[in-house]
Order: structure tokens, then C-alpha cells, then sequence
């Protein structure tokens, strides 16, 4: 074969690769909406992942969708994840006990990552397990039956 024809499916190989690893990476995701005082607020779950629970993303911010808990704090949306429940505090997997509310830990980069109202980068966001109170509410959401 000329040395051409051998390049051109060098690169097409390499191409098919490329994109195939890629996609392999993306996580797709399950978006749900429950409605809580009025309120669509998203539930997500990443496909493919088991959940026995979930976090809650907090904001300071009150536009919609927006769920108010107390004073200016607002609930923005839910994620579904592995971890465990302590009374009605949620502990995801790896933070038993840990304080899941910096903006640095993974649980409240879940937040930024897949709740659409935490994606504006003006906005000050943090998770927290305070959803015993939901879990069945939020489980039909992702789960009807």
C-alpha cells in the first residue's frame, strides 16, 4: 500500500480511538423534577451509578427555581448518590462525618456540575445532607412506580 493511503488510516484509526475514549468519559445523567412549595426543583442521578441517597445544593440565591429552607438559604436542586444516612442527615460515600459544605469538596462540585441554577459562576453554592425529610419524596421522583 502507498505510504498515503497507510497515513490516511493511521488517522482514522487514531480519530475512532480518540473519540471513543472520549465518549466513554461522559457521564450521561437523569434529570427528574419534583415540586416543592411551588417549585420545580431538579433531582438528578447519573446514570449507571447506584444511590441510597441524596444531597442537596444550597444558594443564597432566590431566583427559580428556588426552594427557601431558612433565612436567605435556598435549596436549588437535589443529586442522588452513594453514602449513608444518620438520622435524616445524608453522609455521602467518603464523607462520613466530614463537612460536605466547601465549595472544594466533591459533593458541592456535584452541585456545580450538574444543577443548572449553580452554574453561573456568580453564585455561591454548597451541598448538605440535611434530606431525610425528602428521601421518599425524592426517591418516587427518580423512581415512579
Amino acid at each position: 500500500m502507498p505510504v498515503k493511503v497507510n497515513l490516511q488510516i493511521f488517522f482514522a484509526t487514531l480519530l475512532c480511538i480518540s473519540f471513543f475514549s472520549f465518549a466513554e468519559t461522559v457521564q450521561h445523567r437523569k434529570i427528574a423534577y419534583t415540586k416543592l412549595n411551588g417549585s420545580l426543583m431538579p433531582v438528578i442521578q447519573i446514570d449507571g451509578e447506584d444511590f441510597n441517597g441524596f444531597i442537596a445544593c444550597y444558594s443564597h440565591d432566590y431566583d427559580m427555581p428556588s426552594y427557601p429552607v431558612g433565612g436567605d438559604i435556598h435549596v436549588k436542586g437535589f443529586v442522588a448518590m452513594r453514602g449513608l444516612y444518620k438520622g435524616r442527615i445524608f453522609h455521602p460515600e467518603g464523607y462520613l462525618d466530614i463537612d460536605i459544605s466547601p465549595v472544594h469538596t466533591a459533593p458541592s462540585a456535584m452541585c456545580q456540575d450538574y444543577i443548572p441554577s449553580c452554574q453561573h459562576g456568580n453564585i455561591e453554592y454548597w451541598a448538605g445532607g440535611d434530606t431525610g425529610g425528602y428521601f421518599s419524596h425524592l426517591l418516587r421522583t427518580i423512581n415512579p412506580q
